[in-house]
């Protein structure tokens, strides 16, 4: 008996060892597949949770500029066109409200999202960071289209 016991203490320690060494693994392919999964050399050269953060910000701020030049073009070329005889005013005014809440609603889908999926405090507000810039991002192309589109 004393031999079976041995055997079972055995496998069950194997056992233990390769499931913390699969989840081991499985933690480092994830986070491999982050850094390398990025084109940004600051998030190539970010070694941890808070150097990603702060990559992840500087787009964040890079992107935002981005969009609000392209909003301005918008803005600048309806008002060039005045097609119909609008008032520019008002179609910059509502340009203005559909941005503050794309922004509101963008901010608040990527912190759930970042909620669900981060599994910590840092992990979740790196998750809701990539959401947003891929979300600004979306939002550049959209205004880059309407910009580069015939009138």
């Amino acid at each position: 008996m004393t031999d079976a016991k041995n055997i079972n203490d055995f496998q069950s320690k194997n056992c233990i060892k390769s499931f913390v060494f699969s989840g081991t693994l499985l933690i480092g392919i994830f986070f491999s597949q982050i850094s390398f999964a990025s084109d940004d050399p600051c998030l190539d050269k970010a070694s941890g949770g808070k150097e990603i953060l702060e990559c992840n910000a500087k787009k964040i701020e890079l992107s935002n500029q981005n969009l609000e030049y392209l909003v301005s073009k918008v803005k600048k070329s309806v008002s060039e066109l005045d097609i119909a005889g609008r008032d520019t005013k008002d179609v910059s005014k509502q340009l203005d409200k559909i941005q503050k809440a794309w922004k509101q609603s963008a901010g608040e889908s990527c912190d759930f999202a970042g909620e669900q999926k981060g599994g910590g405090y840092l992990w979740g507000t790196i998750f809701a960071q990539q959401c947003l810039i891929n979300e600004i991002q979306s939002r550049i192309k959209f205004f880059d289209e309407i910009l580069n589109s015939p009138h």
